[in-house]
């Protein structure tokens, strides 16, 4: 799983790098890039992540928030469906 930090820096990278080819190759190359960014920005599961929750009692925000401090990488509905098992 790609963290968010990769996601928003290799997202911001590929945005120069497009802005880059537009003045270098033309706007062509640039939109190819830029769409090449748009999948890779959206292809990644994100800060929600994709992880089934059912029906657990949701813990209180501050619990999730310190949870996922602890345990870095964890999406928002990983630490959802984590403390409402306890």
């Amino acid at each position: 799983m790609r963290s968010f930090t990769y996601t928003a820096v290799s997202t911001l990278a590929g945005l120069t790098v497009a802005i880059l080819t537009y003045g270098v190759l033309g706007p062509v190359a640039a939109g190819i890039v830029f769409i090449a960014v748009l999948c890779h920005a959206f292809a990644g599961d994100g800060a929600l992540g994709n992880t089934p929750i059912g029906d657990v009692p949701v813990a209180a925000p501050e619990e999730i928030r310190r949870y996922r401090r602890e345990h870095p990488g964890t999406t928002i509905s990983e630490a959802i469906a984590i403390l409402g098992r306890r």
